[in-house]
């Protein structure tokens, strides 16, 4: 299996626990994640089979969308419930309108310091890790894009709301800085749930029950939330290879293909209706790969 499974990861799941039940599942020894989502969040989780691994860091860069309830007012050491509380301050004072304003001057190129309880990695070891010592790190804010900031409502204190964001988000920051921008402190996740990753936008998703239940029954490629990887490229520009052009950049040379001579950037790279990987494309045409399948490389130096 070379494929992406959409999984619904469960409440209380760590993304590397989710990973190992999907592993138990399927037999599947190689596999990993499209963004790792935390424990007390719930949703779309990637799961990139065999050969897919090798192209889920497209699914780390991709847009992401979630779901979100906050406590407005409370600030915790973690960002949400699981941590020690730091702060917490009335907000019954906020109306709708206010907080649309604040969430509006959030929305677009903003700048991020991730928090302490995140996987980051610092010296090779996760923030969180130095978070639990009762260290603090010195961390670099990041520029990250806020897509979509919508209230969904709100019934003080607690807060709904969508967002729509760039890859290195982190939607715990978000929250507290917009309890900031409103003058009560910060606020603290009670619910994430993520929505979609790009380009999954309205795929079925599997709980680890379907998950077992459809691998059993023989039903997990029929289910919908079984893809192919090229599901993954399909806003891609498309380059149909003969034979020879696909065998010469296996063997790393470069190959012209000038009838695309319309196409610039990256694009997906087809071998007899099968996608074997990933190239840029000039504007003269020329294909310098970014990424081949390994199986497909290895079949065609076996047929030179």
């Amino acid at each position: 299996m070379n494929g992406i499974i959409l999984i619904n990861k469960p409440y209380f799941y760590s993304s590397f626990k989710t990973l190992s039940y999907v592993r138990n599942i399927l037999s599947v020894r190689k596999l990993g994640h499209g963004g790792t989502l935390d424990p007390l969040a719930v949703g779309m989780l990637p799961i990139c089979l065999g050969e897919s691994r090798k192209f889920c860091s497209h699914l780390l860069d991709a847009d992401k969308h979630y779901t979100v309830t906050a406590k407005l007012g409370l600030v915790t050491t973690t960002g949400d419930l699981e941590g020690d509380i730091v702060s917490e301050a009335g907000c019954n004072s906020l109306n709708l309108s206010d907080i649309e304003l604040a969430a509006n001057n959030l929305s677009g190129f903003i700048e991020q310091i991730p928090p302490m309880y995140s996987a980051l990695k610092h010296n090779g070891k996760p923030l969180y890790e130095y978070a639990r010592q009762g260290l603090d790190v010195k961390r670099k804010s990041r520029a990250v894009e806020i897509k979509k900031f919508k209230i969904i409502s709100w019934q003080a204190p607690y807060l709904r709301c969508e967002v729509h964001c760039s890859k290195g988000t982190y939607i715990r920051t978000l929250l507290d800085m917009l309890g900031n921008k409103l003058g009560v402190g910060g606020a603290a996740l009670t619910y994430l749930q993520r929505d979609w990753v790009a380009p999954f936008f309205e795929s079925n998703m599997l709980t680890l029950e379907e998950l077992d239940y459809s691998f059993t029954k023989n039903k997990l490629l029929s289910s919908g939330a079984y893809l192919p990887l090229e599901k993954l490229f399909a806003k891609y520009n498309r380059v149909d290879l003969s034979y020879i052009e696909a065998r010469d950049l296996g063997f790393g040379k470069v190959v012209t293909v000038g009838s695309y001579n319309d196409v610039n950037g990256e694009v997906a790279l087809f071998l007899e209706g099968d996608f074997i990987g990933l190239a840029n494309i000039s504007t003269s045409g020329c294909l310098k790969v970014r990424r081949l399948r390994q199986s497909i490389v290895d079949k065609l130096c076996a047929r030179n």
